[in-house]
C-alpha cells in the first residue's frame, strides 16, 4: 500500500481529484447536481469533486491498495465512485485555484475511489477537526453509490 498525506487549503467546502488532462468542468448543469449534494461527492468522465465540511482546510491521506478492503463502520460518511485514467497521472487540486496539491503516477485503467469521512460533527463554523481516507484500487467501472450515509 502507498500512502499520501493530504494537508492544503481549498474554497467552496471541496476539493478534486481527476486524472491528468480531463476536459469535465465543473460548471457542467449535472455535475454538483442533488445527487451529488447527497453523496458528498460529484462525478463526471475523469473528475470527481469531494465535499468537506470545513470552508478551507483538507486533513486526510490517499492510499493506493492491491485490492478493496472492508468499510471503515466508524466513518460518518462513505461514498464510492469509479475514475478512468486515461493518462496515468492522478492529481489532487484545490478549489477555486485548481492547483495540483499531489500527482501519482498510476497504471492507465479503471479505479475504483473510496472517501471515507470523519469528525463531520466536529466542525464549527469553517473550523474543525474532519478527516479524509481516500482509498484507490484497480476496479471495474461502477455508478457513483453511498456506502454509509453521514446521519442527520
Amino acid at each position: 500500500m502507498e500512502v499520501y498525506l493530504l494537508n492544503f487549503s481549498t474554497e467552496y467546502y471541496q476539493f478534486y481529484i481527476l486524472y491528468s488532462k480531463t476536459t469535465v468542468t465543473t460548471d457542467a448543469d449535472d455535475y454538483w447536481c442533488p445527487d451529488a449534494d447527497k453523496r458528498r461527492l460529484a462525478s463526471g468522465e475523469g473528475l470527481l469533486g469531494v465535499t468537506i465540511a470545513t470552508y478551507g482546510n483538507v486533513k486526510g491521506e490517499l492510499q493506493i491498495l492491491t485490492q478493496k478492503t472492508e468499510l471503515d463502520k466508524s466513518a460518518d460518511h462513505v461514498v464510492e465512485a469509479s475514475i478512468r485514467l486515461s493518462s496515468g497521472l492522478l492529481e489532487v487540486k484545490n478549489c477555486t485555484g485548481y492547483e495540483t496539491q499531489l500527482t501519482i503516477p498510476l497504471s492507465k485503467t479503471t479505479y475504483r475511489i473510496r472517501i471515507s469521512s470523519y469528525n463531520l460533527g466536529s466542525v464549527e463554523g469553517d473550523e474543525g477537526n474532519d478527516f479524509y481516507t481516500i482509498e484507490m484500487w484497480k476496479n471495474r467501472y461502477a455508478k457513483p453509490q453511498i456506502s454509509k450515509a453521514m446521519a442527520k
